[in-house]
Parts: structure tokens; C-alpha cells; sequence
């Protein structure tokens, strides 16, 4: 059963007729050179389900400056790079394409009755869910050449758009059945191997629409989820201070009883509040249909971590407001919303926190984290958070930025156009600003030479040096 306010995915869907057959991409010129060697895939949104936007290496000579080919198709999703080839979804099928923009074969089988959400890969697969017009999903496996591996149907209703993949298993989420925000939500592991369930465990909130983080030790899924009566009581909070709460919960295996400790290590004036689970339970209730009560609280955000191989809850933090944004490395998991914070995987303890404004976007490199806030964008020490450098960008992307090559790109406004910027990881100043024509800025892709960017639903453009 849908509910009443669907997922934009699903509402285009209804208003737009499946993509006919694409015209050939349209050639434009660019200079003549080979793309030289570089990693090539871009598995998921942001690269992996790390989400850090990270690609070392993905063989650009320089700053992207010329349109090297276009088509009219229609991406709903952000492109994958796999093994040589572009994948991306458009309303009921799969597209794959080359990099240098001729279409590739692809199986039939790979089509939706409604619509197909963003496909992920572990470099040899494409897992991705396949809607019915009920909003009922299967989560199917693919080959790269789009046969069918294996499927299985999602249990229950409200399954969202957030699949995702890492070390031998896919992640996704149902709702129990609500019909706004979900107050609570069962994540489901499955073998990417089998189809097999691996675990499934409840968290609180509604999961359906935000992807989750995925490290090696930990899956990081954000929410969102009513203020408790604590945090809404609390003066900072009607102040419009962020407030926020983490606790980590540490496992004794000898007794198996868990044990909430605050966390430390918050820098700005960030306040650390413990969660009063009973009151959860309470407002709850009000995400489930009571509008006058839901109305009285403010909406909130809470980022759950699970052991990524038994699925039991390690911690969690909560905050004001929506988490606009989340990337992980190994050791530290940042957070985008009214605070950009810094916490350690294994506890979630606060190592810093910038209370100065609110952040968009998150992204991180080995050696810098960069956030976009108010038409800026920010290169932070991930060791503090200190700023290294701000640049100016005038306006306020939507996604976050990609590093790759000594380069960040953004694609943003410029106009009533959008633009593809590449400034210098080092000190911020400005490579290049490409425009890419009308369109709504999407998400980018980089792989073997080319800058890929999505016009959201209305076309692709691949840029190079």
C-alpha cells in the first residue's frame, strides 16, 4: 500500500510515458587524447556506499572543460560505472551505455512494471529494486549484461529508494505499514551471493528515503523521526540551538546487556543530551497519524549504527531538524545538518562538531572533508574540523561535491542553466566552470577520463579535460 505522499520517483512516473529509444548521443567537439589508465568504477551513489565521493584516480588530464557527447535520455538515478560501461535507470528499464556514449545491449528481463530505483554493484553485479504500480518491490540481482541472478520479494509495504551494497551483502528497508513518517523501520541484509536473508533488524524512524552509509564494521542508516519530549523541552532547542544526542551502546559479552554511554568531544557549544526512550515511544505515536501532536513537535533526524554483520544496534545519535547528508572512511563517520559533526564508528563519540551554520553536503578525501552551507564551499581538517579553505560557488548544490585528480566538482546553478565547477583540492581557486545547459543539477559520476552529470530526468552529459 502506497502512501499518501509518494516518492517524487514515483510521482514523475505517472506524468512521464517511458523513454522510447534514445537518439545516437549527440558529438560535440573535445580535444584528441586517450583516456589514460585510472579506476573505472563508480559503484554506488558517490562512488561506494561509503558515500565519501572519493576516486583517487579516475584518469582526467585536467579540469573538465568541453562536452564531449550528450543524450536525450532520461536518468532517474545517478549513472554507475562498471567494468567499462555506464548504467543507469530510466523509469521501467535499465540503460547501459559505453563511456564514450554508444548504447550497449541489455537484457529484457531488467524492466519494472512501475519503476526501477538506483541501481548499486559490488563490480561484478547490479542489485536494485523493482517496483510494481502498488509500490510493492522485489529486489533483484543482475548480471552486467542484465540476466537475472536471483530476486526475492521485500516483505511488508513502504519500501523506499536505498538500496545498497558492500562486502557480500545488500542492504534495503521496509516501513510497518504507516502512512506519513514510520516510526519505526526493518533494515534486511541479504546475500549478494543467494538472495538469502542474512539478518533484518527494527530501528526507529522512517528509513524508507535515505540511503544508508556502509564500512566495514558498521551500517549506518539515517531516519526521520519526531524530536523526543526532552529535546523539544529543551530551552536551547526553542532557542533554534542544535541540540543534539549520542550515546553508544557497548555490548558485554559476557552478559549481553548493553549499556548507553554519552558521548564527548563536542566543540562549538554542541549540547549532549541522553534520549528518555519512553518519550520516544510517545511521539511516536504522533508520526503515525496524530498531525495535531506532530505539530506541536518539531520534526528530527537520528543516524542508527548497526554491526554490519549481525545487524544488532552499536549506537546512535539524533538531532534537530533533517540530516541532509552523511559520508564515511574507516574510521569516522560526518554528518551534514544543522551541525556538521565528526563521530568515531566504533562508539559514535563526538570528536568535533561546527556549530557556525547549517551544512548541505558532505564529502571526504584522505587528507580533507569538504561541506557545502550558504553558497559556499568548505575544506575541513578532519582531524578539528578547522577550515583550510572557503570558496565561493553562488549557489547551493543539491548534491554533494566529488574529489578526484587534486580536483572538486561540484554541479550546481548557475542561472536558469547548470554549471560543472572544478576547483583545486589544495587552496579552493577555480580550474574551470563548464555550462551544461537547462536541466535540474544531479548527481556526478567520474570514470576513465570523463565527468558524467545527470540532468535529473531530462538528460546526460559527459565532459572531459
Amino acid at each position: 500500500m502506497l502512501r499518501q505522499l509518494a516518492p517524487l520517483p514515483l510521482a514523475l512516473a505517472l506524468l512521464t510515458p517511458s523513454p522510447a529509444e534514445a537518439a545516437p548521443p549527440a558529438q560535440t567537439a573535445s580535444p584528441a587524447q586517450a583516456a589514460p589508465p585510472g579506476l573505472t568504477d563508480w559503484l554506488d551513489v558517490q562512488g561506494s556506499a561509503l558515500h565519501a565521493g572519493y576516486q583517487p584516480n579516475a584518469g582526467l588530464l585536467g579540469a573538465p572543460r568541453h562536452r564531449s557527447w550528450s543524450t536525450p535520455d532520461r536518468p532517474s538515478r545517478s549513472p554507475l560505472a562498471v567494468d567499462g560501461s555506464l548504467y543507469y535507470p530510466e523509469s521501467t528499464t535499465i540503460t547501459r551505455r559505453t563511456f564514450a556514449g554508444a548504447r550497449q545491449p541489455f537484457a529484457p528481463d531488467a524492466r519494472a512494471a512501475f519503476w526501477i530505483g538506483q541501481p548499486v554493484s559490488d563490480g561484478t553485479s547490479l542489485y536494485a529494486l523493482f517496483f510494481d504500480r502498488y509500490g510493492h518491490a522485489e529486489l533483484r540481482a543482475l548480471t552486467l549484461t542484465g540476466r537475472p541472478r536471483w530476486k526475492v520479494q521485500i516483505p511488508g509495504d513502504n519500501t523506499g529508494d536505498n538500496t545498497a551494497t558492500a562486502d557480500g551483502q545488500v542492504l534495503t528497508t521496509t516501513g510497518q505499514a504507516c502512512t506519513y513518517t514510520c516510526a519505526a523501520s526493518v533494515i534486511h541484509s541479504y546475500s549478494t551471493t543467494t538472495g538469502a536473508e542474512r539478518w533484518h533488524q527494527t530501528i526507529k524512524g522512517e528509513a524508507a528515503f535515505d540511503r544508508p552509509t556502509i564500512t566495514p564494521t558498521r551500517v549506518l542508516w539515517p531516519t526521520s523521526q519526531p524530536l523526543t519530549a526532552l529535546e523539544a523541552a529543551t530551552p536551547e532547542t526553542a532557542a533554534a540551538r542544535p541540540v543534539f544526542e549520542t550515546t553508544a551502546a557497548r555490548t558485554s559479552g559476557a552478559t549481553g546487556e548493553a549499556t548507553a554511554a554519552p558521548a564527548s568531544g563536542a566543540i562549538g557549544g554542541a549540547t549532549v543530551a541522553v534520549e528518555a526512550d519512553a518519550a520516544f515511544q510517545a511521539h511516536a505515536v504522533a508520526a503515525t497519524g496524530a498531525a495535531s501532536a506532530a505539530r506541536d513537535v518539531p520534526s528530527g533526524w537520528r543516524l542508527t549504527a548497526l554491526e554490519a554483520t549481525t545487524g544488532a544496534e552499536a549506537w546512535h545519535a539524533t538531532g534537530p531538524g533533517s540530516l541532509r547528508g552523511t559520508a564515511a572512511d574507516t574510521t569516522t563517520v560526518y554528518t551534514a545538518a544543522d551541525q556538521l559533526c565528526a563521530r568515531a564508528l566504533t562508539d559514535g563519540t563526538v570528536r568535533w562538531c561546527r556549530t557556525d551554520r547549517p551544512y548541505d553536503t558532505v564529502a571526504v578525501a584522505p587528507t580533507a572533508v569538504y561541506a557545502t552551507t550558504a553558497g559556499h564551499l568548505l575544506s575541513l581538517d578532519p582531524a578539528d574540523g578547522h577550515i583550510l579553505w572557503d570558496a565561493p560557488t553562488g549557489s547551493d548544490p543539491i548534491h554533494p561535491p566529488v574529489i578526484t585528480g587534486g580536483m572538486v566538482l561540484l554541479h550546481h546553478d548557475a542561472g536558469e542553466q547548470s554549471a560543472l565547477l572544478a576547483l583545486s583540492a589544495q587552496d579552493g581557486h577555480r580550474l574551470s566552470e563548464t555550462n551544461l545547459g537547462h536541466g535540474l543539477p544531479g548527481m556526478l559520476t567520474v570514470a576513465a577520463g570523463y565527468v558524467f552529470a545527470v540532468h535529473d530526468y531530462t538528460g546526460l552529459v559527459a565532459v572531459r579535460p
